[in-house]
């Protein structure tokens, strides 16, 4: 009908519809005594009956046919899928997320094997540093006679040239792995979150130093102190129950991440409808205990008619607000707030968005990693679950390099068991 909203595939109504279109009209006549009576109120009771029963069978399959796929798979069915694929050798980690989970599954299903070149892909890919592999039997490693002094003598690549070592025949089909830390490494044990030089948000791998860029360079590495981040969801925003919807502001999850700080990730999106104060949405935190910090990143559209956007945390001891810049138009801009509530005091608390616009606006707010966390500083840590709970972040302490051994040896023998089969004695690895 013209001017009606359309009716979601698979739900009641569509189940009653399609049952409609297939029933003989001189059977059952659409045409009702007035515009609020059915003309078959038995009938359609009859129908909403079987439709419900469909529609719990078309959700049920859309379901099931989910988690067929790697790429759809979530929770449980995603770690029965991983132990028919890899057994034992690869497991979910704790308060790993999903997404994590899932792009680990599907590098190593792609990952070559017993190959010099996928043992330097995958020793890359889960260190971060480029290996230097050495076959003592191969020439191009090893040269030959003459030296650096000479380089005609040996090819002009004799011993004593750089990048070069001395070669035997008592280490046949064997090689040596050489991994150097270059700017150092970290003990954080999980992913993490950075803005690279172009102001993009990426991931770093675990055991992984985050660079600090500005003006393009980089000037440093990022340091953080171990903690908690008390919202899971900080990226996920599939499958929230929103709150109400609150009026001028409409709220919506644009799955594709259109916009996104992080890339492909959703982003919770409000659309200012009228004129007025506008308010969500809210994310409650339950008894927590000593100051709390909240933050956000928050992106304000070109043709804003906003006259006041605040990220607020409020409990029962008042409200804190911090503005966000309304001059920053198509612009990520990281903000954020404190509580400064007594240790001993316990509460609730929620995070929330408030603002006040002077007109309706064409654009949407753009915002993405909510995360809640205690203490005074709102730290980098935003990869995690798809639901509210508390989430460990793991330490992150620079090595230098002069503190010598700084790769991780399990990430170096598990990338190797990866791509050499099982109970080969085919390598030696040397860690500097």
């Amino acid at each position: 009908m013209s001017g009606s909203s359309p009716v979601e595939v698979g739900s009641i109504a569509d189940m009653v519809s399609r049952m409609r279109a297939v029933m003989p009209a001189s059977w059952f006549p659409l045409t009702a005594p007035n515009a609020t009576a059915s003309a078959t109120p038995i009938f359609d009771g009859l129908l909403n009956g079987v439709g419900e029963a469909w529609s719990f069978c078309y959700g049920l399959a859309v379901f099931v046919r989910q988690q067929t796929r790697i790429a759809t798979a979530a929770g449980g069915f995603l770690d029965m899928i991983c132990a028919d694929l890899f057994g034992n050798v690869i497991r979910r980690n704790a308060t790993e997320a999903d997404d994590a989970f899932r792009s680990r599954i599907q590098a190593n299903l792609l990952l070559p094997r017993a190959t010099r070149g996928a043992l330097s892909q995958t020793i890359s890919t889960l260190l971060g540093e480029t290996p230097l592999i050495l076959e003592p039997s191969r020439a191009l490693d090893t040269g030959g006679y003459g030296g650096s002094s000479s380089p005609e003598a040996g090819g002009g690549g004799g011993y004593g040239s750089p990048g070069l070592a001395f070669g035997s025949d008592s280490m046949p089909f064997q090689f040596l792995v050489a991994v150097v830390g270059g700017m150092g490494r970290t003990s954080r044990e999980s992913q993490a979150t950075y803005i690279d030089a172009n102001g993009l948000m990426q991931i770093a791998s675990r055991h992984v130093l985050r660079p600090i860029f500005a003006n393009g360079a980089v000037t440093g590495h990022l340091i953080e102190s171990r903690g908690f981040n008390l919202i899971k969801d900080s990226i996920g925003w599939a499958g929230w129950s929103l709150p109400p919807l609150q009026q001028p502001a409409t709220w919506s999850v644009d799955a594709t991440g259109d916009g996104a700080l992080l890339a492909a990730q959703p982003v919770l999106q409000m659309t200012i409808t009228a004129n007025g104060s506008f308010i969500g949405p809210t994310v409650m935190l339950p008894l927590v205990t000593g100051p709390v910090t909240a933050s956000l990143w928050v992106e304000v559209p070109a043709g804003t008619r906003l006259q006041s956007l605040d990220l607020a945390l409020v409990d029962e001891t008042g409200t804190y607000r911090v503005a966000i810049d309304l001059t920053m138009i198509g612009s990520w801009q990281h903000v954020s707030v404190s509580s400064l509530v007594p240790s001993d005091f316990t509460r609730s608390m929620s995070m929330q968005l408030v603002g006040i616009s002077s007109a309706a606006m064409a654009a949407p707010i753009l915002t993405q990693c909510w995360q809640i966390e205690p203490g005074l500083t709102a730290s980098s840590y935003i990869p995690s679950n798809r639901q509210i709970g508390i989430r460990e972040a793991d330490s992150q302490v620079a090595l230098p390099v002069e503190t010598g051994m700084l790769i991780d040896q399990d990430g170096l023998n598990e990338a190797i068991r990866r791509v050499i089969p099982a109970g080969s004695t085919a390598w030696t690895a040397l860690i500097d």
